[in-house]
């Protein structure tokens, strides 16, 4: 909120689309769909003002969020591949990372582990140039989930591991890594392990 306040003094409208970017992002991460709709209108209405590539590519990519969190994933795919076709010419390092997890969490959702773990590795095998911790331990998360699918549970725990490390306790990504493994030891059949997991993410 305040960066947009500051963005909004500034009079630039480029700084100001960023930042509402940033806002509906938050939004999203929290689970306030219609709040980071309404906002993600405001920057494309923006955008045909300041007409740049790279705001219409996040913001598509983020409308696709949207419809993919409300289960309209047709929808939710299209603009995901408009995202990409916007940004394809852009040499901005970092959208092709953004691209690939957030295409990776749309298969997650429709249960298709492969496409998963397809689009988890598109980011790891970035991490050497990019050194990205904050993608790179979320892709790591989308893998070992993917990986989880496919009942290949010694790996994923691995990828868990690697992410957790890169996780503070009290962090969204260490509570997803958690849910994951209580998933992995109740399909194991470790009913106690699994409750184990999922109380400890109650009483965080």
């Amino acid at each position: 909120v305040e960066a947009v306040e500051a963005a909004e003094k500034s009079d630039n409208d480029d700084l100001l689309a960023w930042a509402l970017i940033g806002q509906a992002v938050c939004f999203q991460t929290e689970g306030n769909i219609i709040r980071a709709e309404h906002i993600l209108e405001r920057v494309l209405k923006l955008n045909r003002k300041i007409k740049s590539q790279s705001v219409d590519g996040y913001a598509t990519n983020l409308v696709g969020n949207g419809y993919r969190d409300k289960g309209r994933f047709d929808s939710a795919y299209f603009h995901y591949r408009r995202a990409w076709r916007v940004m394809e010419q852009e040499k901005d390092p970092l959208f092709p990372l953004v691209y690939h997890l957030e295409l990776g969490r749309f298969f997650n959702v429709l249960d298709k582990g492969d496409s998963v773990i397809s689009h988890a590795d598109q980011v790891i095998s970035s991490h050497s140039r990019l050194r990205e911790t904050g993608l790179i331990r979320e892709a790591y998360i989308l893998k070992a989930s993917g990986l989880a699918m496919k009942f290949r549970y010694d790996e994923a725990e691995g990828y868990l591991k690697k992410a957790i490390a890169l996780s503070d306790s009290n962090s969204t990504s260490y509570l997803r890594a958690s849910i994951i493994r209580g998933k992995i030891r109740f399909n194991q059949g470790d009913y106690p392990g699994a409750l184990n997991y999922w109380r400890n993410i109650l009483e965080t």
